[in-house]
Formats: structure tokens, sequence, C-alpha cells
């Protein structure tokens, strides 16, 4: 998702789409984790995978995140 949600969890994690906006400015692909109050950033790496509850699909990093069916 582009934004991040009005009131996270703690512990929430989301990957950060574009256009990215509010505190997730400039933080697109990588994944956002709400940590103490505050929003930490990670860098995704080729190879990582996640699930993509809006999508209900498995998604990979190569240099972009896709669809993990997609064969490279």
């Amino acid at each position: 998702q582009p934004a991040p949600p009005a009131t996270p969890a703690e512990g929430a994690c989301y990957r950060v789409t574009s256009p990215a906006t509010g505190a997730w400015a400039g933080q697109e692909h990588r994944i956002a984790i709400f940590i103490g109050g505050t929003w930490r950033f990670l860098a995704p790496a080729p190879g990582w995978l996640l699930f993509d509850r809006a999508a209900g699909r498995l998604v990979i990093y190569r240099t972009q995140w896709e669809p993990a069916d997609v064969v490279a």
C-alpha cells in the first residue's frame, strides 16, 4: 500500500507501493515495520518472498516485486 495506516498496530508490516506518501514518501518497494511508535524500513534483497494479503498471492523480489509464479 502507498500510505501508512492511521493507527498501525505494534509490529505491523507492509509492502510500500508507488506512489508512497506521508511517512512512507521515498520508501517505495521497501518493507515498512511499525516498531516502538515509529516506522522502520527494510530494503528487500533478491529472493525475498512475502504474502500479499490484498492480492491473495505470494510475491517475490528480484529487481522489483512481482508475482512469485512468474518464471525469471
